[in-house]
């Protein structure tokens, strides 16, 4: 009958490191609990308790057939859940999982050197995930840490202490930090991220969608996360022109604007009128095709192309952070001429449905058929009747346009924009739905517009007479008054929140705010973002050219240049060292001796030196002797730190009674 395997042959110091180290693992798996399936974390982090309980109470672990049995499992598990056992989400948990089970294999300091490797993986693993600062600075720290103690375990019977181990593991991460400048700057770059994210993201990334119902704009009311970043050539937009339109909805069943599917791909005809204002986008991961762009946008830029609306969409899925430069018309001519086709399908509106609206719209054109006097006609209708702007409006019961119009009158954007254009469309106006952002947060200290999903907006466009499609937001037509409190500081209603003043904690905030989004902003433009494009206009600036080869010949050629300045560094700092104190003293006494004409060889030991003191200078014999003994036993006998330091005071006594001898 076989016997299982002991528990543990690891020494006790190697016990305390390997404790540490899944504590660092679980430190590591614990932030992935919100990137992966909460069963894969979860499984993990009880397999690495687990594996604590077995070391604290000594106990054997599992035999290798029933880890065989447990990895099998989860790889079934995991390409159950991911349908693949490649990609992010798949491989990542596929090393979660083989860096707890390893851990049960662990019987010597070979298997402790190995976890310790994959604690360096899982480590940096989550960069797939996330780049931010934040993370960043977390995984370093990690990384320390597991520097920590892989040095500890290479350090022998005598190691340092924490403190000592710190500081070499921080050393160390410092010096990697030239070879990993240089390859950041001159590995060829590919298209994407710097770590790219899949298309099979579990976790959809907010925003704002290809389809407009009452409260889908106003669930983004409240984030603070940051959908893009604008910096602009020249200055800014004023405020009621920062319109950045992202879909174009004409298609209208009653409940929601969806765009129609017979859209003409073409985008239309656009005719600029007015200044022409270039800016640069540095975008955050959407996980959509869909690139926000200034009303309204010239060209498209590179791998992206201009849609149906005049909306702009990237070639791939925006899977992490980028940056396009755009240009926009501040005024414009769109479609001076609207075509059969796309006249009926902006007059579209489904039977049966907005009835009193209708015959609102009726009478507004009876009294006046003028279109612009349509238009003025509904934006006074909202501004001298009771109508509210709230960021919880009542939900709307029955048909929601004439529910929204005569009975509730409160409500965010979007029914703000459906009840104008369906009105409009009722007389006869063609209308469309633009949804995308308003407003945005200036930062004063890197200059540029931060635009977040709070500022998530809807508005119409009207199609004119001579004037093509005419931007009109109807939430602005709302009297401040009517605005209720707690959705005055949401960006998209700026232009009627003016007015409310903010105290001296808020600014404070705001400030802290900006500035750290200032920090964010410069990390996510000169790091994450630095793509192809952004590589070969470095490489230009510096005087270097791109391509493969030329690449592959500078980062040899740096890397060669690194490691002989490394090696300068080693020798001078060989040749520099102060010695030690056995030495020092030991030296003080080869002084005394240099008096008298003697002078140890190069390759002359210390107690061969004083075998050859004693047969020159007798008198000397036993003093040389003596300190030849001390100092060899202080220098290299080793011993705990009370031997070593009463040693040191022997050869330290047995010099000075040298000097008191002369």
């Amino acid at each position: 009958m076989k016997r299982r395997a002991p528990a543990s042959s690891l020494t006790p110091d190697q016990r305390m490191i390997f404790a540490l180290l899944l504590a660092a693992q679980a430190a590591t798996v614990a932030p992935l609990l919100v990137e992966l399936p909460l069963w894969v974390p979860g499984i993990t982090l009880f397999l690495i308790g687990l594996r604590a309980l077995f070391l604290w109470r000594n106990r054997p672990t599992p035999r290798s057939w029933v880890l065989v049995l447990l990895g099998i499992g989860a790889a079934a598990a995991v390409l159950a859940q991911f349908h693949s056992l490649n990609g992010r989400d798949a491989g990542v948990s596929m090393l979660l999982f083989a860096a707890a089970l390893k851990s049960f294999e662990i019987r010597s300091r070979r298997d402790l050197i190995v976890v310790i490797y994959l604690a360096y993986l899982l480590a940096v693993a989550h960069f797939l995930f996330d780049q931010s600062i934040p993370w960043v600075l977390y995984a370093l720290a990690l990384i320390v840490f597991v520097t920590m103690l892989l040095t500890r375990l290479h350090a022998g019977p005598q190691p340092p202490g924490w403190r000592s181990l710190g500081y070499v593991g921080l050393l160390r991460i410092l010096a990697a930090i030239p070879l990993t400048l240089l390859l950041f700057a001159l590995f060829p770059r590919i298209e994407g991220p710097l770590w790219g994210r899949p298309a099979q993201s579990q976790n959809a990334v907010t925003g704002i969608t290809n389809q407009l119902t009452p409260g889908s704009i106003a669930r983004l009311a409240t984030s603070q996360a940051v959908a893009f970043r604008a910096t602009f050539t020249g200055a800014p937009p004023a405020h009621d022109a920062r319109y950045w339109r992202v879909y174009v909805m004409d298609h209208f069943n009653g409940r929601r604007w969806v765009q129609s599917p017979s859209a003409r791909p073409h985008p239309g005809n656009l005719q600029p009128t007015g200044q022409i204002r270039h800016y640069s986008l540095l975008m955050q991961a959407s996980d959509r095709h869909a690139i926000p762009a200034l009303d309204m946008p010239l060209q498209a830029p590179a791998r992206a192309r201009l849609e149906a609306g005049h909306v702009l969409r990237a070639n791939n899925l925006i899977d992490g952070t980028r940056e396009f430069a755009l240009s926009a018309a501040s005024h414009y001519v769109l479609d001076s001429t609207l075509a059969p086709g796309a006249r009926r399908a902006a007059l579209q509106l489904p039977p049966g449905v907005a009835l009193q609206a209708r015959a609102l719209a009726e009478r507004w054109r009876a009294a006046d058929p003028a279109p612009q006097a349509i238009v003025n006609r509904a934006l006074a209708y909202f501004h001298d009747h009771a109508f509210y702007y709230t960021l919880r409006p009542p939900p709307l019961h029955g048909d929601i346009t004439d529910d929204f119009l005569f009975k509730v009158r409160r409500g965010f954007c979007e029914q703000y924009a459906s009840a104008f254009a369906v009105l409009m469309r009722a007389a006869g106006i063609p209308t469309r739905i633009v949804a995308g952002y308003a407003g945005g947060e200036w930062n004063p200290v890197l200059h540029y517009l931060l635009v977040r999903q709070a500022n998530a907006h809807a508005w119409v466009e009207v199609w004119l007479q001579g004037r093509g499609w005419v931007r009109i937001d109807p939430t602005s037509a709302v009297a401040a008054s009517r605005v209720q409190r707690s959705a005055a500081n949401s960006p998209g209603v700026a232009t009627i929140g003016e007015g409310l003043h903010i105290g001296f904690v808020q600014h404070w905030f705001n400030t802290l705010s900006m500035s750290w989004d200032s920090v964010e902003y410069f990390w996510n433009l000169t790091i994450v973002a630095f793509g192809p494009q952004q590589q070969r206009a470095f490489l230009q600036r510096i005087g270097l050219q791109s391509g493969g080869i030329a690449q592959a010949l500078y980062i040899a050629i740096g890397i060669a240049v690194l490691m002989l300045l490394g090696l300068g560094i080693d020798l001078l700092r060989r040749s520099a060292a102060p010695a030690d104190a056995p030495t020092r003293l030991y030296r003080r006494h080869l002084r005394r001796l240099a008096r008298s004409g003697l002078r140890p060889a190069p390759s002359e030991g210390a107690l061969d030196f004083a075998e050859r003191v004693a047969a020159q200078l007798p008198q000397e014999a036993e003093h040389a002797r003596r300190i030849a003994a001390l100092y060899t036993q202080a220098r290299y006998a080793g011993g705990d730190t009370k031997r070593q330091t009463h040693r040191l005071r022997q050869l330290m006594q047995a010099v000075r009674e040298t000097r008191k001898s002369d």
